[in-house]
């Protein structure tokens, strides 16, 4: 949890180090973790299928799924 805690806004994650410190799963766009109790999102700006946007300081991130709630 401490690796969590000393991660500052703007720092680049390699797909290794994202899972070590969150201790999550390598792949997917929804990665839950029970060990560190967090919900890790991955949003692709250049190559996706999703419609991901920010609108000011709110991500609206579209989950599992292109169609519905």
């Amino acid at each position: 949890m401490d690796k969590i805690k000393q991660l500052i806004l703007g720092t680049i994650l390699n797909n290794k180090q994202l899972c070590e410190i969150f201790k999550c799963s390598p792949q997917g766009g929804m990665r839950k973790s029970n060990i560190t109790n967090t919900l890790v999102l991955i949003t692709n700006h250049v190559e996706s299928i999703y419609s991901d946007v920010w609108n000011g300081n709110v991500q609206h991130y579209t989950g599992m799924g292109q169609k519905g709630d």
